[in-house]
């Protein structure tokens, strides 16, 4: 870990708010000098003692930095920004995968791999995916995400530890109910799984060590934890095993709890097999373990399954409950591990999808709520663009690269990203409108009279079309906008009824454009 850094690498912030950072590892007596790179956006003031204010005053991106001796440190203050899926702004450049969901206090905790955002690391053979470093973000209220920053690096663990690993993988925490503390399980890309501690659910995470099954190192991928009382499950994915942790260390398998599930799993579809990604939740009586599966056919693990449960270490208990969400039509889809977690008396299933724009290993994490029956099974979600708030309200902003859904299915590639992105600009991926496909975004709240405004370039006039969907009924409107090369703004009324609407966006005829973003708002006209 470094010696001197911020207590956030990055954070999102609405206008006239205010928030504390601090300077960690500052060495005694020594002086912390403060920067805002945009002080319009964001301007900082120092508290003394290591720690200042952040001022958040217009929307936009702010670089802070902190300057001690000869060292430097920096957070992102992303203003403005409205929750969507992708939760995390592409400005961040954070890519996390694999996401754990754990409610610690009344925050909402994620953790998971970190991918990068070509994919794989400068260097590295394209097997290699993944980083070497995990970031842990939180959120009190699932719509303003910090980025906690560095938890824990690979190369802190020691090498007889660590092995030939060199990336880190898909990791899950627990809080134990012995000694309070935050343990985070892990494995790498060489196959070990690892367990370490810390007194914060961010980390910094040390005291690394190998799980161990009968005097053995685990070897095999995927960890994930399950505290139920006094009793620490653990699952992995070898064999689809579940059984518990001892409570000495948490170190050590009980052999005799081990279970293998995968006979439960085999012939839950004739369609799809089980692949990787193994999680465990409980909600009331009933315990899920959550796997994702793979058409047969194809060998792309986009669906996530689950097999539910009373009694977790009696193979015959279990059985196949159905599957949380699928991706497979989704642009570049690939591997959809996830799990979900209930906040403020909401359940909320984490998954990640392909980060629009990048390569294809490089994911970000989504947020859509989950809902159970009586019977343990849970109802399959729909993806959305509006997230865990559930639509989108009038004058919110959408960011092209929140559709849910495009017609062109898993090989429709039309997001591309900013390369310099101009002054005042609020997108880093921009989507290529066509006449062939629409980009869809879920849900949208409309009023009986609604403007809509575009953010746009087009190397031509063209038409652009809108359609609002609601229960299999479509209100198709049409939008002149006119040739510019650079990004505009541009707005146009239009009627409608009230409502969640799905919305549609495409061009008509061979000229197309660039969207950023596109807002719908209320609005009075003549009659």
């Amino acid at each position: 870990m470094k010696s001197f850094r911020l207590d956030k690498a990055a954070f999102m912030a609405d206008a006239g708010s205010e928030h504390e950072i601090s300077a960690l590892g500052v060495p005694d007596g020594a002086d912390v000098t403060w920067l805002s790179d945009n002080p319009s956006v964001a301007e900082v003031v120092s508290l003394g003692n290591g720690k200042a204010k952040i001022l958040a005053k217009s929307d936009g991106d702010a670089i802070i930095k902190a300057k001690c001796l000869e060292l430097e440190s920096q957070c992102i203050a992303s203003v403005g920004y409205e929750g969507q899926n992708p939760i995390i702004p592409a400005s961040w450049k954070l890519f996390i995968a694999d996401g754990e969901p754990h409610d610690f206090d009344g925050t909402l905790y994620i953790y998971g791999s970190r991918d990068n955002p070509n994919g794989y690391m400068e260097g590295a053979p394209k097997n290699d995916w993944c980083s070497d470093t995990y970031h842990v973000i939180y959120s009190k209220d699932l719509i303003h995400w910090t980025d906690a920053g560095e938890s824990l690096s690979i190369w802190d663990i020691p090498e007889e530890t660590r092995g030939s690993g060199t990336r880190l993988w898909a990791p899950d925490i627990f809080k134990s109910p012995r000694d309070g503390r935050y343990y985070l399980l892990f494995c790498t890309n060489a196959g070990n799984v690892l367990i370490s501690e810390g007194d914060s659910p961010t980390g910094p995470f040390g005291n690394v060590r190998l799980i161990t099954l009968e005097g053995q190192p685990l070897k095999c991928i995927d960890p994930a934890a399950l505290v139920d009382g006094d009793s620490v499950y653990i699952a992995v994915q070898f064999d689809f095993m579940i059984g518990k942790l001892n409570p000495d260390d948490y170190s050590t398998i009980v052999p005799e709890t081990k279970v293998s599930l995968r006979s439960v799993m085999d012939p839950a579809d004739p369609i799809y097999y089980p692949f990787e990604g193994p999680s465990l939740r409980k909600v009331g009586k009933y315990f899920y373990y959550i796997y994702i599966a793979c058409r047969k056919t194809e060998r792309v693990p986009t669906r996530m399954d689950y097999l539910v449960s009373e009694n977790p270490l009696e193979l015959g208990s279990w059985r196949y409950g159905g599957h949380f969400v699928e991706t497979r039509d989704f642009i570049r889809s690939g591997n959809v591990h996830g799990s979900f977690e209930e906040f403020k008396g909401t359940h909320y299933l984490a998954y990640h999808r392909a980060a629009q724009g990048y390569e294809r290993y490089t994911r970000t994490m989504n947020l859509d709520k989950l809902t159970f029956n009586d019977d343990g099974t849970a109802n399959t979600i729909v993806r959305t663009s509006s997230g865990a708030k559930g639509f989108f309200r009038l004058g919110e902003t959408i960011q092209a690269d929140s559709a849910c859904e495009l017609s062109g299915g898993r090989e429709d590639d039309r997001f591309v990203l900013i390369k310099e992105k101009p002054q005042g600009m609020k997108a880093d991926a921009i989507l290529a409108l066509s006449h062939e496909n629409y980009a869809a975004y879920r849900y949208v709240q409309l009023d009986d009279v609604a403007e809509i405004e575009f953010c746009y370039r087009s190397s031509a006039p063209l038409t652009l079309v809108l359609e609002l969907v609601s229960d299999g009924n479509i209100s198709r409107h049409e939008f002149l906008l006119t040739e510019s090369p650079d990004f505009i703004t541009a707005k146009s009324l239009f009627r409608s009824s009230k409502g969640l609407f799905e919305v549609r966006i495409s061009t008509l005829g061979k000229s197309g454009c660039e969207l950023a973003w596109f807002r719908l708002s209320s609005a009075e006209r003549d009659e």
